[in-house]
């Protein structure tokens, strides 16, 4: 359901309608399930099989139940919390490794021409020529630092067969 929550900022229609194709998938899938295990005319069971319902089966039911609100109303409360400083960590990862692609070369500032430095500083300059200039010797040290970090790499150990 967080999706169709995030899909209610885009579109109020769509996340109507995948909330419907939610609700209808889980009762066909329930009916499904009832006529594979129960067969297609299925009557119930017999009165006399029918006893009353236990105290501890109704202590069950209720911490299942309150549960099942108590997630479904404040999941950031209960469980979602639990995970936001991994996600923060994720998030600032990939930050990082998408600056790194954007400027793969690390020609940010050092091919751009000292008089298109001051323009961009100024902010005479827009962000298509602010583009960095490749050269023959960017390319090589590019091809340089590529070759210098796979010569880091070390292989694998190798497999053991246990005893």
């Amino acid at each position: 359901m967080l999706v169709v929550l995030s899909v209610w900022n885009y579109s109020k229609i769509l996340a109507i309608i995948s909330a419907a194709v939610v609700i209808l998938t889980a009762g066909y899938i329930l009916w499904c399930v009832q006529r594979v295990y129960l067969g297609a005319e299925y009557q119930g069971p017999h009165e006399e099989a029918l006893t009353p319902i236990t105290p501890r089966e109704r202590l069950i039911g209720g911490v299942l139940l309150a549960s099942a609100i108590l997630l479904g109303v404040l999941p950031h409360h209960t469980v979602l919390k639990f995970m936001d400083p991994t996600i923060d960590r994720q998030v600032e990862e990939l930050t990082n490794w998408t600056k790194q692609v954007k400027d793969p070369l690390g020609t940010s500032a050092a091919t751009v021409p000292a008089d298109n430095q001051a323009k961009i500083a100024s902010g005479q300059l827009l962000e298509p020529e602010t583009a960095p200039v490749i050269t023959r010797k960017t390319v090589e040290t590019a091809t340089s630092r590529a070759e210098a970090g796979f010569s880091k790499l070390t292989p694998p150990p190798p497999l053991t067969t246990a005893p």
